[in-house]
């Protein structure tokens, strides 16, 4: 195991998920974690001895940032952007503190970020353990010295185990959010300090937590929806990734990292009833002005041409802003739990041919022909009209990403004891890390953007959270001109109807092609 504590600084270091970055006060790099290369691209070699301006947008600056490291201050974690060695912009969360030498001059900063756009686990690579046994000479000691002082002044929460579940290194933050001494954490059963729970409470069963997970499969788990308990009973919302410490013979251990996301969380609550309360009131206005613009459409006869085509852009767009207000509602009722599903028995066949009729019309004037498969006679037990807008969603974005002459295809089968639903096109295709960010909400493809294919980025949230609802679940597969094929899985129900469900809040932030 562990020789010293710049030992288990230099392995929790290295370890890290997280980019761990520090520089002089002149923008220097002077170390670069494996997570920073993983993020950014760049070699240790490349990066060490660069100006961290390499990372940094043109438009941005760490200048300011770095003034205020040398004014011994820390900066408190904001989100921004930085680059990538290829040239693309990464969304990170950042937090920096000030590194001072051995007489307590400040020297440099270091900078912790967190890759905030993809919600996808890093793959773990193993450690050489020969680093561990190396004799400490002059040069290591010193930089194992400087890596013990940059966890100490990390702003969030960092601890290690051992293969048994004992606190062998905890930093100050750990014991500060924890409400800890820190000789109350060391030599102590992690479950007897951090203890956390699910999001509502309820307890992990025994060896099943995400932590626990790490220990037994040697992978990253990463965890944004539970609870950590303070000493004096008090909890908070905590986001937090657990990542193994692997030696030749195994797994010996476990470094957590967690961040206290309580006013993150108060944010999107407040954004979340700023989006409600505002679309709310843009309901009405557009409900009435589409009354009006009906009741002028019937004596459209006495209008000139010119002034009935006004008319019919008017009402087109007013009817495409009405849509927009409607997801904004829906997605912010989900979040409240307050949709009720009308559950019924649905006949699948039936669905598909609704879908197919309400897109007739749009896949007709892309050129595109509709195709139904449905190798099913099975029942659904479920909301009939929510269903068919989970089908119209993915249809309708189907016809929108496929060309002219290209197929769009609407397949049901039965598979074990689910109803399978497919909604295949023949269309561009979509890269991996596309399809890692689809689900989020608000985000658009880049084919979306360059070709100026209407959307709010929201379809694909309200879909996952509505097939969810129903005990689903929906899945993507795709591949950069191949084509893109969204599977959904729901439970088969019977021919009995049954009483409406409320929906639940959906679980993370999916989005939309």
């Amino acid at each position: 195991m562990f020789e010293s504590d710049s030992y288990r600084a230099a392995a929790l270091v290295s370890s890290s998920p997280d980019p761990i970055i520090c520089c002089t006060l002149a923008g220097r790099i002077t170390e670069w974690n494996p997570a920073a290369e993983r993020l950014h691209g760049y070699s240790c070699d490349e990066a060490v001895g660069a100006s961290i301006e390499l990372l940094v947008p043109p438009e941005l600056s760490c200048a300011h940032l770095l003034e205020r490291i040398a004014a011994g201050r820390t900066v408190p974690a904001f989100d921004t952007q930085r680059m990538t060695k290829a040239g693309e912009r990464v969304d990170v969360s950042i937090s920096m503190s000030p590194i001072a030498d051995e007489d307590g001059a400040i020297v440099g900063a270091a900078a912790f970020e967190r890759d905030i756009g993809r919600r996808v686990l890093a793959q773990e690579r193993q450690r050489d353990s020969e680093m561990l046994l190396v004799g400490a000479n002059q040069r290591l000691d010193r930089a194992n010295r400087r890596n013990e002082a940059l966890l100490n002044s990390a702003g969030d929460g960092i601890y290690g185990i051992d293969r048994d579940g004992t606190t062998i290194f905890a930093n100050p933050a750990a014991a500060r959010l924890s409400g800890h001494h820190l000789g109350d954490i060391l030599g102590r059963s992690r479950h007897d300090t951090f203890r956390h729970t699910k999001a509502d409470g309820r307890q992990y069963p025994a060896g099943t937590c995400p932590v626990s997970a790490s220990l037994q499969d040697g992978t990253v788990h990463r965890c944004d929806a539970d609870v950590y308990w303070r000493k004096d009973g008090t909890s908070f919302p905590v986001e937090y990734t657990s990542t193994p410490i692997l030696e030749a013979d195994g797994v010996v251990g476990a470094v957590v990292v967690f961040k206290d996301i309580s006013e993150r969380r108060e944010l999107e609550r407040s954004k979340d009833t700023f989006v409600a309360s505002v679309s709310h009131e843009l309901r009405t206005p557009l409900t009435s002005i589409l009354g009006y613009l009906e009741l002028i459409g019937d004596s459209a006869g006495e209008l000139s041409a010119e002034h009935r085509r006004f008319l019919r852009v008017v009402d087109r767009n007013a009817d495409r802003l009405l849509r927009v207000v409607d997801d904004l509602l829906l997605v912010a009722q989900v979040d409240a739990g307050a949709i009720e599903l009308d559950l019924v028995a649905v006949d699948v066949a039936g669905l598909v041919d609704d879908a197919i009729e309400v897109a007739r019309p749009q896949a007709t004037a892309a050129g595109l022909e509709l195709v139904t498969e449905v190798a099913t006679s099975a029942m659904l037990h479920g909301d009939r009209a929510r269903l068919g807008q989970i089908l119209d969603n993915l249809i309708s974005n189907a016809v929108k990403f496929t060309p002219a002459g290209g197929h769009v295809t609407l397949r049901a089968f039965a598979h074990d004891d689910d109803v399978v639903l497919e909604v295949c096109d023949d269309g561009a295709g979509m890269s991996a890390r596309e399809q890692e960010q689809l689900f989020q909400r608000f985000y658009r493809t880049p084919a979306a953007s360059e070709h100026a294919i209407q959307g709010t980025g929201l379809g694909l949230t309200i879909v996952r959270a509505l097939v969810e609802a129903h005990g689903g679940t929906v899945s993507v597969t795709s591949a950069t001109g191949a084509g893109t094929t969204f599977r959904i899985a729901l439970p088969a129900g019977d021919d009995r109807a049954a009483p409406s469900a409320a929906l639940p809040a959906a679980a993370g932030q999916p989005g939309r092609r």
